[in-house]
């Protein structure tokens, strides 16, 4: 089966590293992609194509919530999942109705990348891919 292609987005550099790292090393993920969310976002996602886009946003502020759901308006059909430490019920909520297609607290750590359920099923059809 072919390796999920992953775009990682976030401002801070060393946070795309460090969540580079852990997808790298599952077996059928393939991280080929880092950009910022302000500046590259859109742009890498057209140059790239991604299965999956990762968004990190420190903290799910009425600036970020604006910047997803502008790149989900424009990007219908992206499967992207959003990293924050923002457990809030109305956030969730907020940016789920955006059209992402999850959203993981920071804090399920390292092991959640390892884990089989990682990518529910609604999530499936858009991101797996037959063999070639």
């Amino acid at each position: 089966m072919a390796k999920i292609r992953i775009l990682v987005a976030s401002e801070y550099p060393m946070i795309r590293d460090a969540l580079h790292q852990p997808l790298e090393t599952a077996p059928d993920f393939n991280v080929f992609g880092e950009t910022d969310i302000s500046g590259g976002l859109q742009q890498s996602f057209e140059s790239y194509s991604p299965d999956l886009v990762t968004i990190e946003m420190p903290s799910l502020n009425a600036l970020g919530l604006r910047a997803v759901g502008a790149f989900m308006k424009s990007n219908p059909s992206a499967a992207v999942v959003v990293l924050t430490e923002n457990a809030n019920a109305i956030c969730v909520r907020s940016i789920m109705a955006t059209g992402v297609l999850g959203y993981v607290l920071k804090a399920a750590g390292r092991p959640f990348v390892n884990q089989p359920h990682r990518i529910s099923v609604p999530v499936l059809p858009t991101v797996m891919r037959s063999p070639s």
